[in-house]
């Protein structure tokens, strides 16, 4: 509300001791703010007071700081989500795992067929020799 919507207020409830009165009350409530601004109690209209440029500075270099922090931890969560992507999924680990048991089921296959062959071959040396032995 400005003024002289106040004082006109104040004239057409109260009359002229109501306009005296408002003018009063708005006369001493800006005399009260200039009094306060010239002793510096105040910081109306003057931000400079109200914080200090130094406290500017820190909180601006803290900032900075917070936003090349957040850089590097988008770098890292990057990198992270990449070594995950590229990490085997559950059903691949699994299939892998059946691969390997099928795997050593036909080595232990191979195995017995080479003890078997091995046994074979050793059967037909001995023989072999017994025949050379009796031609001698």
């Amino acid at each position: 509300m400005s003024y002289d919507k106040v004082l006109t207020g104040s004239f057409e409830q109260y009359g002229l001791l109501g306009l005296v009165v408002a003018g009063l009350v708005i006369t001493v409530v800006l005399g009260v703010v200039f009094i306060l601004k010239w002793t510096g109690f105040t910081a109306f209209g003057d931000r400079s007071k109200l914080v200090d440029a130094k406290a500017i500075v820190k909180v601006s270099e803290g900032v900075d700081a917070i936003a090349t922090d957040l850089k590097n931890l988008d770098r890292r969560v990057a990198a992270v989500e990449k070594d995950v992507g590229d990490r085997a999924t559950r059903q691949e680990v699994h299939d892998l795992q059946l691969s390997i048991a099928r795997m050593e089921g036909r080595f232990d296959l191979m195995e017995a067929s080479m003890k078997a062959i091995g046994g074979s071959v050793t059967r037909m040396e001995d023989f072999l020799l017994r025949i050379s032995e009796r031609g001698k």
